[in-house]
């Protein structure tokens, strides 16, 4: 399969940034066998096992990926797919406290998305989550609201996340798979935001 997009800057340190979390987001999908060439464009050259899906593929080349847990307005209920509003601010820097994401069963033998923070992060979501029991706490992607559980009690440590109706900013399916890939590469550089 080979597949091309727009280099969207000169920057080289952004280019290369950007090689960087694509070559981490396709190794997490289980895709080994690839090439990433730039220029104008940027092509990736892939051999794609049977165990992955194309549409996984296209999300993590296309999705910007910066994730975040946002404290919502109090009298407000988050929906999926909603806007974050203005002014709001991430409960910490998600790249720089998420240590690994990948994808594995849970207690109910369901695939799920297991999170897991830093110190740092676990410290600062369960300080979050301590004081705001009940209460929604959305994660959200690119901007966009993908999952809004209420907090039953105190986060502390990793998280799973099993919602099978997560979708991505273009509300089309984002699968546990590419999410996951997506969450422990982090997020593409700023010229590529702009890109989604």
């Amino acid at each position: 399969m080979s597949l091309v997009f727009p280099v969207p800057t000169t920057d080289k340190a952004q280019v290369d940034a950007a090689i960087d979390v694509f070559g981490k987001r396709l190794k997490a999908l289980g895709i080994g066998n690839f090439t990433i060439s730039t220029g104008d464009t940027m092509t990736f050259k892939l051999t794609v096992p049977n165990s992955v899906e194309n549409r996984d593929i296209d999300a993590v080349l296309r999705t910007p990926g910066v994730f975040a847990f946002v404290p919502w307005p109090a009298n407000k209920t988050p929906h999926v797919g909603e806007s974050v509003p203005d002014g709001l601010a991430p409960l910490f820097d998600w790249a720089a406290e998420v240590s690994n994401a990948r994808v594995r069963k849970d207690s109910l033998g369901q695939p799920a998305v297991e999170i897991t923070f830093t110190a740092a992060g676990a410290d600062a979501l369960n300080t979050y989550t301590t004081a705001h029991i009940s209460e929604p706490l959305p994660l959200v992607l690119d901007g966009k609201v993908l999952t809004a559980p209420f907090i039953q009690s105190p986060i502390s440590n990793d998280i799973l996340i099993t919602a099978p109706t997560i979708t991505s900013p273009d509300d089309t399916s984002l699968s546990l798979q590419a999410m996951a890939a997506i969450v422990a590469s982090g997020p593409l550089p700023p010229a590529w935001r702009a890109l989604s």
